[in-house]
């Protein structure tokens, strides 16, 4: 697996094209990201010319963090890798896609404060596929990348804006990262919060998937194919059609868009561009209503319904009225 890992790695990073990187991942503690810092480091003894240093995001779920930092420091304490940590602000009701927000912002500022930097995670082909899931249920546009990238570059995005994520385990199954860190006797912590139905992932994990698979054998690596299908499909797509343009975000202040015509991925990203540095006080309840009703809307004959109004920080809103969408400053 580890010569697997180093072919793979050194093609992505060929794609960046810096030839000195400094690697910050993201570590959780769990069997996952520790066993991409053992092949991090490895990788590193190799390739001198980039070095690595370790965030921890405590989310304030658990009472077992230190669990999870002790089994971090086993491996940075005795290569002497620079290990951090931060805390998130606690919140009532946390959602996955939330808490993915704050932490993604949290480690981003650790990335700008070097230049060459890149922020490594250790999603997997499990987390491809259950990703995938989670995005089929909630009657997402395939326009709004309904998979995980192995390379996602924030040009646009006022939130992470220069941020670099690469995702060098996506083509390894949660049970060969399993197996290697038993063989290489690595320690883990087992996240508990993993089991709660709380979650859609996790209920997707551990309630449809070995139901798919019950129906049909082989069902996740069919899904896995599929996605990978959909990234390749994607990198032809020419550049232009993801993104937004000037003239169309004055279409969407004066004339709007029509609903049937654009996606979600394409609205927020053109509202957080119209927002400014304001775009950074949003919350994830504005964004899954205004994801509703245009998602609703699209069901609809000709895209109509009734008006809604969603406002946003600073006095600024969000009209949907009859088959069109609006910004309002």
């Amino acid at each position: 697996m580890q010569k697997r890992f180093e072919i793979d790695f050194t093609k992505t990073l060929k794609k960046i094209s810096k030839p000195k990187i400094n690697f910050i991942l993201a570590c959780s503690g769990g069997v996952d990201s520790i066993v991409l810092l053992d092949l991090l480091i490895l990788f590193c003894k190799k390739k001198t010319n980039h070095t690595l240093s370790v965030v921890y995001i405590d989310h304030r779920l658990r009472v077992d963090t230190k669990k999870d930092i002790a089994a971090i420091k086993q491996l940075t304490k005795p290569h002497k890798i620079p290990f951090k940590t931060a805390l998130l602000t606690p919140i009532k009701k946390p959602s996955e896609e939330l808490l993915r927000s704050m932490r993604y912002k949290k480690l981003n500022r650790f990335v700008q404060k070097k230049k060459n930097t890149i922020l490594i995670t250790a999603h997997h082909a499990d987390d491809q596929v259950e990703t995938f899931l989670i995005k089929l249920l909630r009657g997402m546009h395939a326009k709004s990348y309904p998979t995980i990238r192995s390379i996602n570059v924030y040009e646009d995005h006022s939130e992470l804006k220069g941020l670099t994520v690469v995702r060098p385990l996506l083509a390894f199954w949660k049970n060969e990262l399993t197996t290697y860190a038993k063989e290489h006797h690595l320690h883990w912590n087992e996240d508990i919060t993993n089991e709660s139905p709380q979650f859609m992932r996790n209920r997707i994990r551990n309630e449809l998937l070995p139901q798919m698979e019950s129906i049909r054998v082989g069902s996740k690596k069919s899904i896995l194919r599929f996605c990978e299908s959909l990234v390749a499909l994607d990198e032809k797509r020419p550049v232009e059609s993801s993104k937004v343009n000037q003239s169309s975000f004055r279409i969407l202040k004066t004339k709007g868009w029509l609903v049937q015509e654009i996606h979600f991925a394409q609205l927020k990203q053109a509202i957080e561009v119209l927002l400014g540095s304001i775009a950074s006080k949003t919350n994830h309840s504005q964004w899954k209503t205004v994801e509703g009703l245009l998602i609703g809307r699209k069901r609809t004959k000709n895209g109509g319904g009734e008006t809604k109004l969603v406002k946003f920080p600073g006095g600024k809103s969000i009209l949907f009225f009859k088959d069109r969408v609006f910004f309002r400053p």
